[in-house]
């Protein structure tokens, strides 16, 4: 599951799990449309979630355990 401290979340996989190896990377977005993220190909388009400009975290759980987390605000440096 990816999550924020808020509500928003959204479960990773189903029917077709996302397995990343070590060292390597996927790219979510919210749309599919390379366009609409700054042309940016996607490899998972997540449902839901919004993520705001000023200040949010993301939050990567397997089951109830915090796997790796990344927080940002609008502070600079």
């Amino acid at each position: 599951m990816v999550k924020d401290q808020d509500r928003d979340s959204f479960q990773i996989g189903g029917a077709s799990p996302i397995i990343i190896p070590a060292g390597g990377h996927k790219v979510f977005g919210r749309s599919a449309d390379p366009q609409v993220n700054g042309n940016v190909a996607v490899d998972y388009v997540y449902p839901g979630m919004v993520l705001a400009n000023y200040a949010d975290e993301i939050i990567l759980m397997a089951g109830d355990t915090e796997v790796d987390r990344v927080e940002y605000d609008n502070s600079a440096g």
